[in-house]
């Protein structure tokens, strides 16, 4: 009878197939190109579900409107993708901290009223136009020194790749272009108020979208406002900022916030000077904020005033203390495969991109106009002043002679980019330095102005849980 079993090796009573003839490097080379075989087809059929589900969305003025939801309910978490553990753990500790701040948010609504936040009966206001992606159903109200440049860049790459990419990756020119630029008959970015005719309208309109506003503790985000526009050269805000804050006083010193450096201080302007508002200190700018700025920039403007968030309800209040968390979650809230976020290295990237936008704003793009006020060697010292109030750079890392003699775009950039790289080693100690800056600054502020600092962002102290009472 014949037997259908494959015949065996008489050496090793094996069935002779073939793969048992093969030598273990070759089983090894097989078995790899099987893995690399299944991984690309896993990933292919992936890419293909999520732009497939990244096509389908409901423009919101042909939905039914709901009913406002309560603020502490957050929206479903549709996904494209599986989830993983780390992602999970996003959205659970997500999910709390949007409950905690919605819940003290509904406190102080519903305890003051609207003359205490500057209401408009039940119709939200924007003074910045708000930014809204159809394809992700989200609205994003941005605010002045609030990470906005960055959240827009965030949402630039969300709308553009699938899984995210790096909002370093898009560059700040790109991200604020992105926001009125076309693509066939799709708008990536639409002002609200192209969208809507009216307050009530846009009420109705914001039923149907993702809610998305970032706050700040308004102490941090005025220190972030002077360095950024006045300590740090730029020349636009010198004169629109600075000469105002200068003629309120007397006397314009150029203290540096009160944080010493007597390298860097220079004599008040004569008479016979054309003054350039670049030598304002940190207190002539606070009077500034609070006679007028806090009425007519985006910058130093209070939310509540900016974003209505009474009036609206908030699905994402994000803390530029905790940006990159939240980024993470509110990624996960669009249904974005958002792996390639937590590979991001943050502050790495951060002090990269702050240091080449630095030094190309100080050595291309405003020189001529910086030059007509200091010479670079000044400014160059200035803005590694900056870095180091920043935490980018450790206050060990001096401006050095040589840097001196051979200042230029190329060597101050490589200068900067060593001193970072030196100075990462310990940055528990950056944390300190930047957190030190920021109270010695508020050490040469009177008690009188910091009281009206209080009472002028008293709103946006409460509503989002940042202590006015604090001890600066």
């Amino acid at each position: 009878m014949l037997s259908l079993r494959k015949p065996l090796c008489l050496r090793c009573r094996r069935c002779r197939c073939g793969w048992w003839q093969l030598g273990w490097r070759m089983k090894v080379v097989v078995l790899a190109l099987v893995a690399v075989v299944l991984y690309a087809v896993t990933a292919l059929s992936s890419v293909q579900e999520s732009s497939d589900n990244s096509e389908q969305y409901i423009h919101p003025v042909t939905t039914k409107p709901r009913a406002f939801k309560k603020p502490h309910e957050p929206h479903s978490l549709k996904r494209s993708h599986k989830t993983t553990w780390s992602e999970g753990r996003y959205i659970t500790d997500g999910q709390t901290r949007m409950r905690q701040r919605q819940d003290i948010l509904i406190r102080y609504c519903s305890t003051h009223s609207d003359e205490e936040f500057r209401g408009t009966g039940g119709i939200p206001t924007f003074r910045t136009d708000g930014l809204v992606s159809k394809r992700h159903q989200l609205f994003y109200c941005p605010v002045g020194k609030i990470a906005s440049t960055f959240l827009t860049r965030f949402l630039v790459a969300a709308e553009e790749t699938n899984p995210v990419i790096s909002p370093y990756a898009i560059s700040a020119a790109k991200a604020l272009r992105m926001r009125v630029k076309r693509s066939g008959n799709h708008i990536l970015f639409a002002p609200l108020n192209k969208l809507v005719q009216s307050g009530w309208q846009e009420k109705s309109y914001l039923v149907n979208l993702k809610r998305v506003v970032f706050v700040r503790c308004p102490f941090q985000r005025l220190w972030s406002a002077y360095v950024d526009k006045l300590l740090s050269p730029n020349p636009y805000y010198w004169e629109s900022w600075g000469y105002q804050a200068g003629n309120m006083s007397q006397t314009s010193l150029l203290g540096l916030a009160g944080i010493g450096h007597d390298s860097l201080k220079k004599e008040s302007p004569t008479a016979t000077q054309q003054p350039c508002g670049h030598d304002v200190t940190f207190s002539q700018f606070l009077r500034l904020v609070v006679a007028s700025l806090h009425r007519q920039d985006t910058h130093v403007r209070p939310v509540t005033w900016e974003c209505s968030p009474c009036y609206v309800d908030y699905d994402v209040i994000g803390h530029v203390e905790t940006l990159t968390s939240d980024v993470t979650y509110l990624a996960s809230l669009l249904g974005l495969n958002n792996w390639t976020l937590s590979k991001v290295r943050w502050d790495e990237e951060h002090a990269e991109d702050a240091i080449k936008e630095g030094v190309r704003n100080v050595f291309f793009k405003w020189s001529s106009q910086i030059t007509e006020c200091m010479t670079l060697e000044e400014a160059g010292k200035r803005l590694w002043r900056v870095f180091q109030i920043r935490g980018i750079i450790s206050e060990s890392e001096q401006f050095s002679e040589y840097l001196t003699k051979t200042l230029d775009a190329f060597s101050m950039e490589d200068a900067l980019f060593g001193a970072r790289s030196r100075s990462v080693r310990n940055r528990a100690d950056l944390d300190l330095q930047r957190h030190a800056a920021f109270e010695e600054a508020y050490e040469t502020v009177d008690a009188e102005l910091k009281n009206n600092i209080r009472k002028l962002y008293k709103a946006d102290f409460e509503m989002f849980g940042f202590d006015f009472l604090t001890n600066l």
